[in-house]
């Protein structure tokens, strides 16, 4: 497993002053931060129809669909063998709401009548598994769809969600609508107790056959399509405490997207040139268990939808791993944007036996297609230190023509793990290393213009530093860059999901030169299962956001 990191975006800005500015790069615009809700996303349909799969090593997606097709009440009319997806649940890209979609038709009764229905479960956790869906702090499920007749103009949705705390599906309501029309209904979770809530393992979404004509002609349905479902709430958890002299104001803001195969270790800014936020993540692969790839993502508002993640490209001219094979060439990127060139350093992976994280250089004109510049390492580590571990896990700030790097390791100091910065002036050639003064596990660091300091972001697991110790997302402050304020206690942690075994590898999203502000989002993996839970925790691990004002 390699340590991660992500990074985050800065705006300084007043209440009473819109729109607000990010001043940490020349000409460099940034929306507000909006922090009023916290969503998370449960599903998105991104990767195609949300199904179990197994390469071989006992991979399990966290959440799917329990039957590949609805399952009746009655006898529905019969689909012809040469298009049996007809009568299954399916996936597409749908032209007129610009989105992924998972979608199934329910069937007339052939035998005439029309007082049944169809249901299809959706399973919100790893078979054998304990990573049920905790919707303490949620109130309502938010679910976006639209449903077509080609008979009636009428269609009809009822939800059920099953909690493994009582044993019950709770019915969480019931929706019509008019045909072709898309939706965003938003389902109470009042109905459920505050224990229930905790532990929802499936979703059950029934259609009744009232508008649809009876008869064996499969050509009578209705077609149900679901966008996204998602778990909302108007009051995002909140923390407040002092630091360094400065207050640090945070909110829990969800999760910013739903992978198959888990999402972490994300850096990313806002780039004002196409007016989107860019995020670049490490993610499992399909092929192999406990392996990574830099996945690419874009959007125009932090929370809202995200595009379908690419999986990027990277020419490394067969120095590193295989890209589909475990554990794949690598992740945890560190992206900046100097002038029109995409600038990437990455935990990577060099195809050899035994193997360790070291630390590469590549670069783009996309920021989708990467090669390898240059061949070597531009941090080296000779052998994989203390655990194997080796070094990676990049930070790089551009700040007054030097390249400013942060980075893990277990190399430097053979008989530890550390924290190490070094410096370049081309961003290929770097100084010796430098310690910082404490131990940040998976750091993330970025230079706050507005206040003059480096600000740092990092995780511990629990009783880590002291027995009581809750694990999960930290800050510090410096001067220097090299000497951090901190403080472990729990009082000091960022809102974030405290329903989670553990949140890890967190980032900030900065500017495209690697700078922040005063306002900014921060981003970490989620985990509903220890992160020693192989081979089932990659495929949990979602990426979690969290809102940040230092004053």
């Amino acid at each position: 497993m390699k340590w991660t990191k992500m990074a985050i975006t800065g705006i300084l800005c007043f209440a009473w002053l819109l729109p607000c500015l990010n001043t940490a790069d020349p000409a460099f615009a940034e929306p507000a931060i909006v922090d009023s809700h916290s969503v998370k996303v449960i599903a998105s349909f991104e990767e195609g129809v949300d199904q179990t799969y197994d390469n071989g090593a006992g991979r399990w997606a966290p959440h799917f669909w329990t039957t590949a097709a609805p399952t009746y009440t009655y006898a529905h009319a019969d689909v012809p063998s040469g298009i049996a997806w007809w009568g299954k649940i399916n996936s597409a890209w749908d032209p007129p709401q610009t989105d992924n979609v998972n979608w199934w038709n329910t069937l007339g009764d052939k035998n005439g009548g029309n007082n049944g229905y169809s249901d299809v479960i959706y399973q919100l956790h790893i078979p054998g598994q304990t990573n049920y869906e905790n919707w303490s702090i949620y109130e309502q499920l938010r679910i976006k769809w639209f449903a077509g007749n080609p008979d009636d103009t009428r269609v009809n949705m009822q939800v059920f969600a099953y909690t493994q705390a009582t044993g019950r599906w709770v019915d969480l309501g019931y929706r019509t609508g008019t045909r072709d029309t898309v939706y965003t209904t938003d389902l109470s979770l009042n109905t459920m107790t505050a224990a229930e809530k905790q532990k929802v393992s499936h979703l059950l979404f029934r259609t009744f056959n009232t508008w649809i004509p009876a008869g064996n002609d499969y050509n009578h349905f209705q077609r149900t399509h679901l966008f996204s479902i998602k778990a909302v709430t108007a009051s995002p958890p909140a923390k407040s405490a002092t630091l360094g002299g400065y207050t640090w104001d945070s909110k829990f803001l969800g999760t910013l997207l739903h992978r198959s195969y888990g999402t972490y270790s994300a850096t990313g800014f806002y780039d004002p040139e196409i007016g989107k936020y860019r995020l670049w993540f490490g993610s499992g692969i399909p092929e192999a268990n406990g392996s990574d790839n830099v996945y690419y993502a874009e959007n125009d508002t932090m929370q809202g939808d995200w595009s379908n993640p690419v999986r990027t490209t990277l020419e490394h001219f067969g120095i590193l791993k295989p890209y589909n094979q475990a554990p794949g060439w690598g992740g945890d990127p560190s992206v900046l944007k100097i002038g029109s060139q995409y600038v990437m350093y990455f935990s990577g992976i060099k195809n050899e036996d035994p193997y360790w994280n070291r630390i590469y250089r590549a670069v783009s004109d996309d920021g989708v297609n990467w090669t390898l510049s240059p061949k070597t390492p531009v941090v080296d580590a000779a052998t994989g230190g203390a655990a194997g571990y080796g070094s990676g896990s990049p930070s790089v700030i551009y700040k007054d023509g030097t390249y400013y790097m942060y980075y893990y390791s277990q190399f430097e100091q053979p008989d530890r793990g550390g924290t190490y910065l070094r410096t370049s002036t081309d961003g290929i050639h770097f100084s010796s290393w430098t310690a910082l003064n404490a131990d940040f596990g998976g750091a993330d660091v970025k230079y706050a213009d507005s206040l003059g300091k480096w600000i740092l972001i990092d995780y511990r697991d629990k009783n880590q530093d002291f027995q009581g110790e809750e694990a999960g997302i930290r800050y510090a402050v410096s001067s220097d860059g090299i000497n951090f304020t901190y403080n472990h206690d729990n009082s000091f942690k960022l809102a974030q999901d405290d329903s989670a075994v553990i949140n890890h590898n967190p980032g900030f999203i900065g500017t495209p030169t690697g700078h922040a502000n005063q306002e900014l989002y921060v981003t970490y993996g989620i985990n509903q299962l220890p992160l020693n839970a192989v081979p089932y925790e990659y495929q949990t691990r979602q990426l979690g956001y969290s809102s940040l004002r230092i004053y």
